[in-house]
């Protein structure tokens, strides 16, 4: 057993032995989830030459949880089920089907092949999609439905929000180990520090659990409690939008609510920090979509480090300051990382954008594979724009086109409703800030099917209803 494994049983029955009911139970395994999710999903059992993940056995506990409540309550959402029976459908319609793409074996076709495809090693022909695969990846999307229904018609509003308040709470220890690993490798000069003590946590996995410390330019990237900035940036990311709805949900609520304002505007701006130190080519993108969110939803309140700044004044300044930053560590430090990447960037879009396409293309980088499978996935969805190509089967390194493969438009618009399903007819979710959310973090960069396999990504979404809905009475149901 690993360090951390160890840590985690600790917790796990902690929570058990402590919660007095079933939902205060429930509600604690649900915060205890998403953090994990959130900060750090690579903790592992190590059982001979198995790795069973940790997060995904407190999901089966949350699973578990959520079907003997709804077994106790014997109340069912007639909407709800039937939006599930519907995307359902629409899902096992896309599961047979045969289709060109590259691909090195038999099932699905995984986001590391691109590199293969782009390189000449791996040559297109015929994917099949075994039905075994997509009962697998449908079941993760219905055990994170079947999640939210509990959420959502059985926790009251205060349950909701403390909730959030405490995946914040569990996020903030990612902010700090990311300035306490930036201070290690590129200050005190330890960049091999970092990397011990994780191996040392986890045991010895293998290095796509966790990587070395490598240079970005002419510092040391930062990889949080992942094997690759753009994760670290990710999960950085997540954590900041949180943050943002906890500030609204205080701000609409006329400062009534006890949430710690002042400090999380200070850690907004150490996310965005964080972010940009990481050396990730995605972070610039996410700081942008950081930022489209608080204009989106500040623009009427007040939100600066001083009362005689407003918010529209205070984010353009911030995104002003960020543009500044970006600019000057690309052309003063030509050694840049990020400077690299974008020029690749461009140089890969000249080519792909050409007529002879990638038959032009004679070099390889990582930005190649990248941009490639965006590009072959939103062909492959215009083949089958309405139901997709069955959950599970084609990723590229864009969670918006990923989705939209999966799905088709019809199950996105499904899903959509799932999510946005609401508990009594006056209930209200903020429907813009869910389509930037979903459109938006996921565009240009690799986020994966977080928003169909991961319960605290809808989380998020509950949660906007918690400023929404200010002054309006929310009938529940009836405490286990």
């Amino acid at each position: 057993m690993t360090i951390f494994s160890g840590i985690y049983l600790i917790i796990l029955l902690r929570i058990i032995c402590k919660s007095k009911t079933v939902k205060t139970l429930y509600v604690n395994i649900l915060v205890f989830t998403c953090i994990l999710d959130i900060v750090f999903d690579r903790g592992t059992f190590i059982i001979g030459s198995h790795f069973i993940n940790c997060a995904s056995v407190t999901r089966l506990v949350l699973l578990i949880l959520s079907v003997y409540i709804l077994y106790v309550s014997k109340k069912v959402n007639t909407n709800y089920t039937l939006l599930c029976v519907a995307l359902g459908a629409i899902l096992f319609s896309g599961i047979s089907y045969e289709v060109l793409v590259p691909y090195d074996r038999e099932g699905i076709f995984d986001i590391t092949e691109w590199d293969g495809y782009v390189q000449g090693t791996i040559q297109p022909g015929r994917l099949e999609y075994f039905f075994s695969e997509g009962i697998k990846h449908l079941a993760s999307v219905f055990m994170m439905l079947l999640s939210l229904y509990v959420v959502k018609f059985y926790l009251t509003r205060e349950q909701l929000l403390e909730a959030v308040k405490n995946i914040y709470t569990g996020g903030r220890i990612l902010i700090y180990y990311g300035v306490t690993e930036f201070v290690i490798r590129n200050i005190l000069q330890m960049p091999e520090l970092p990397h011990t003590m994780m191996r040392a946590l986890l045991g010895d996995l293998p290095s796509n659990y966790y990587s070395t410390p490598g240079l970005r330019g002419s510092f040391y990237m930062l990889l949080g409690f992942q094997a690759e900035p753009s994760q670290f940036v990710q999960q950085i990311f997540f954590v900041a939008v949180i943050g943002i709805i906890l500030i609204k949900i205080y701000l609409n609520n006329n400062g009534t609510v006890e949430i710690p304002v002042r400090s999380i505007k200070v850690e907004l701006c150490i996310c965005m920090i964080l972010m940009l130190l990481s050396g990730g080519f995605s972070a610039v993108w996410y700081v942008f979509v950081i930022l489209v969110l608080m204009y989106y939803l500040f623009v009427k309140n007040k939100f600066s480090f001083s009362r005689k700044i407003n918010i529209k004044k205070g984010i353009v300044a911030m995104g002003a300051i960020v543009g500044v930053l970006i600019i000057a560590y690309s052309v003063f430090d030509d050694t840049s990382y990020l400077n690299a990447r974008l020029q690749q960037t461009m140089e890969v879009l000249d080519y792909l954008l050409s007529p002879t396409g990638l038959a032009a293309i004679s070099f390889y980088d990582s930005s190649l594979a990248r941009l490639v499978s965006v590009f072959d996935v939103a062909s492959y969805c215009s083949d089958r724009p309405l139901i997709g190509f069955g959950i599970g089967a084609i990723t590229a390194h864009d969670s918006t086109f990923t989705m939209l493969a999966d799905f088709g438009i019809l199950g996105i618009l499904f899903w959509y409703k799932i999510v946005t399903c609401p508990v009594e007819k006056d209930v209200l979710y903020d429907y813009k800030f869910i389509l930037i959310m979903i459109l938006l973090s996921g565009l240009v960069v690799g986020s994966g099917r977080i928003f169909a396999f991961r319960i605290f990504a809808v989380v998020i979404f509950e949660a906007t209803k918690l400023y929404m809905c200010v002054g309006k009475s929310v009938n529940k149901g009836e405490v286990i």
